[in-house]
């Protein structure tokens, strides 16, 4: 690539005389080729050889007759280009295919005659020029291997950022700055400039800063002990799709780098190889960064965003962003004021239903991991038995009586069954942000809108809330349905006497209430899950910055077990008694009519 270059520089250093000399000798060519070659000799004058003899290159040129004069040997003043040429494979393919040293070159520089500086933009070399020069054989239609399941090279190589800036005009890194030009070799060849020991080297060459840093991080240090497992820097940024930090799509993006340093930090062989934790991704997956990250919030911290990127050190270097000394710096970058409480979090605790950072949380968890399984089992259970019962037995029904449910209520009704919709699926979207049922809410409004749309409707349903509050006490017939509602001891008669009628212990079917057990448990349930909702929901909306630890878990932790068990308990209890009760199936229609349903159960008041 050099060689157009040192051509040029040997002329223009040459003295004047050579150059008279070598003008006065191609005359006696100019006799002949100037009517046999003319477009060659007027393109010889527009090139960088145009000063030397026809001689200089055709070394057979001054015997006669000169068949042979057509060969020529580019080696012949570019030695040192050409030794690098043969000793690598690239060149050795080169010079098998072209069959001949001169065409060997031209394939990059362009022929002879018309040979241009590699600093001039007219020619093959140049650096804008190159990923197009190269392309021939390393793009679509080349027949350079780009591997399995890539694209060719030359093809992705515009849309990467030096790809980008070439285009633009501006001095970025071409191929032969990476790969180099005459000494290409495979990146597993260890004399490669971007075999792994000396990518950095290379990548240094322009990003000397960032270089520095990496030799010092824990990955360069690893990477300079021979660690091929060491990640360097095209792990982190990619080869042929290299993109601004700032791009989307980036390796390195705020959106991505997660996934990116999970790579390594996610295999649990190079963890029991290097005795590193396994878990860093997962747990940070499920922390209230890694949820943020995944459903689209980049204002979230990401790996970089606490362990930094070039200088990435072990927590017990002084220097280490995550060194307790500094934690306090680190997490002040995204919160303002942070205490030492912050500082002292567990990034990596896996918040979402785990709640190990801290003792509340942990009890907190193991309540729920015991109250959920048993209070649904239960739920499922009674209703299991009642349906065997009423399939064995008749199912009279008697007619539809006086109103049950009030137009006021039935909107109330509506109204919840919308915002808890609402709550739910967009609460379940952040827990589980890469479910294909999540897949909608991402499309349409990213994490942006699932928060606006969480929060909407969370208030949307404490204003329900308190009108329901209002109904209860304001209104007569409200205040006669809280007396209903009111727990007696009657009731855990009746369930126990339904128990046993269900199971053939009894002879006679209870008698329920307007609001019997079933819909007093159903009922309550709401009033306290509503209420554990509200707290926890609120303490999550607070500055995080502003909160004890333990009290950001605990929250976490129950806020996300409550959601489940309001969901389950909707779906086992509420759905059967509406929905799949023989005697009301294919459902209650009182939340529409306000009239009950059709059925066998004999009510009193």
């Amino acid at each position: 690539m050099l060689a157009g270059a040192l051509a040029l520089a040997a002329c223009l250093a040459a003295p004047a005389s050579v150059v008279l000399a070598a003008a006065e000798e191609n005359q006696s060519c100019l006799g002949c080729h100037s009517e046999t070659h003319p477009e060659a000799l007027t393109r010889l004058a527009g090139s960088v050889h145009s000063t030397l003899a026809c001689a200089a290159c055709h070394a057979k040129a001054s015997e006669l007759p000169h068949d042979g004069a057509r060969q020529v040997r580019c080696s012949a003043c570019h030695q040192r280009e050409a030794d690098s040429l043969r000793r690598s494979p690239h060149g050795q393919r080169l010079l098998s295919q072209a069959g001949d040293e001169s065409k060997s070159c031209a394939l990059c520089h362009g022929l002879a005659h018309d040979l241009q500086a590699a600093s001039s933009l007219q020619s093959p070399a140049a650096r804008a020029r190159q990923p197009s020069t190269c392309g021939h054989c390393h793009g679509p239609e080349g027949n350079g291997s780009a591997g399995p399941g890539k694209q060719p090279p030359a093809s992705t190589f515009w849309t990467t950022v030096h790809g980008q800036l070439l285009a633009s005009g501006q001095e970025a890194a071409s191929c032969a700055d990476c790969h180099g030009s005459h000494d290409i070799r495979s990146s597993g060849d260890k004399a490669s400039r971007l075999s792994r020991e000396k990518t950095a080297n290379t990548c240094g060459r322009c990003h000397a800063g960032a270089t520095k840093e990496f030799r010092n991080s824990v990955h360069g240090v690893a990477s300079s002990k021979g660690r091929r497992e060491a990640p360097t820097c095209t792990d982190c940024h990619g080869e042929h799709d290299i993109e601004r930090a700032s791009a989307p799509g980036a390796r390195v993006s705020k959106a991505t780098v997660a996934k990116t340093c999970g790579g390594c930090h996610g295999s649990e062989r190079l963890a029991a190889k290097f005795g590193i934790p396994a878990d860093r991704v997962s747990t940070f997956a499920t922390s209230f960064h890694g949820l943020a990250a995944q459903g689209g919030d980049l204002r979230a911290a990401n790996c970089a965003s606490c362990h930094g990127w070039h200088d990435v050190l072990p927590s017990s270097d002084p220097r280490s962003r995550i060194h307790p000394s500094r934690l306090s710096s680190t997490c002040g970058g995204c919160h303002p004021g942070a205490d030492r409480s912050l500082s002292e979090s567990k990034i990596h605790a896996g918040l979402s239903l785990q709640g190990r950072g801290s003792r509340p949380a942990r009890f907190f968890n193991l309540l729920y991991l015991f109250i959920v399984p048993i209070t649904l089992v239960g739920m499922a259970t009674h209703n299991l038995l009642d349906l065997l019962r009423k399939m064995l037995g008749a199912r009279p029904g008697h007619p539809p009586s006086a109103i049950r449910l009030s137009l006021r209520e039935r909107l109330e009704h509506a109204a919840l069954l919308i915002t808890f919709g609402l709550l739910a699926y967009s609460g379940f979207a952040l827990e589980y942000p890469e479910s294909w049922w999540t897949s909608p809410l991402r499309l349409i409004a990213g994490e942006a809108g699932r928060r606006l749309l969480h929060r909407a409707a969370a208030l949307a349903f404490c204003a329900l809330a308190v009108e329901h509050v209002v109904y209860l006490l304001r209104h007569r017939r409200g205040r006669r349905a809280l007396l209903l509602l009111s727990p007696r001891l009657e009731d855990a008669k009746t369930a126990w006497a339904m128990l046993r009628f269900n199971l053939g212990a009894g002879k006679a079917r209870p008698r329920l209430r307007r609001f019997s057990y079933i819909e007093k448990a159903e009922y309550w349930a709401l009033v306290w899950g509503s209420g554990v909702m509200i707290l926890t929901g609120a303490l999550l909306l607070r500055n995080p910055a502003r909160m004890p630890l333990w009290l950001q878990e605990t929250a976490r932790v129950v806020h996300s077990w409550e959601a489940l068990l309001a969901c389950a308990a909707i779906i086992v209890w509420h759905g059967y008694w509406v929905v799949f009760d023989p005697e009301i199936y294919p459902m209650n229609w009182s939340w529409l009519s306000g009239r009950p349903a059709r059925s066998g159960r004999k009510e009193h008041e």
